[in-house]
């Protein structure tokens, strides 16, 4: 609606115009929250290891294989912070620890 037309509508009218507007903005704004990013498709579809024999069918599970495969895998780094109660959390190294040798040559 242009400017013409809501400078000749009536307060009421005009309220309930501008706020119609405010309200398809903000359902917009949630639409784009929902949508699902690729670091959201890679989580969801992550394994920590994968084996040469697995079939990847979905493009999701494309991108997660593609994602793994560019991964440092020489060593991994463990937490080992709460090993009293069975919990040891495992990841691979980032390109930054490979460079610096932890996990290789420094540990923590």
């Amino acid at each position: 609606m242009d400017r013409k037309k809501l400078f000749a509508l009536q307060p009421y009218e005009l309220h309930k115009e501008l706020l119609d507007k405010y309200l398809e903005y903000c359902k917009s704004i949630d639409l784009k929250k929902r949508e699902k990013r690729d670091i959201d498709i890679i989580q969801e579809n992550h394994k920590f290891v994968w084996d040469e024999d697995d079939e990847v069918f979905t493009w999701e599970q494309k991108l997660a294989r593609k994602y793994y495969d560019k991964l440092f895998k020489e060593y991994c780094i463990c937490d080992l912070s709460l090993y009293k109660k069975s919990q040891v959390a495992m990841r691979w190294q980032t390109e930054g620890e490979l460079i610096s040798g932890k996990g290789q040559f420094i540990c923590g």
